[in-house]
């Protein structure tokens, strides 16, 4: 298993949406964000998910290794 970071947005509700960042594990950055999808807790629902390798990778700017947008 491999351990990500994975920065999520609400749906905006009225103005805007929540946002969040966590680590997560997964057998692939797409395992990962799938688990992660079906998983994600919030009132207003999930609106877009990134995931990175790392925390530093997404601070140092890096693509997302896996990106998701209702």
């Amino acid at each position: 298993m491999n351990e990500y970071f994975v920065q999520s947005y609400s749906n905006p509700a009225p103005f805007f949406g929540d946002a969040d960042t966590s680590y997560l594990l997964g057998f692939s950055a797409e395992d990962a964000m799938k688990s992660f999808r079906i998983s994600y807790k919030h009132p207003c629902g999930l609106n877009k998910a990134r995931l990175w390798n790392s925390a530093d990778d997404y601070h140092k700017g890096k693509e997302p290794l896996v990106s998701w947008e209702k």
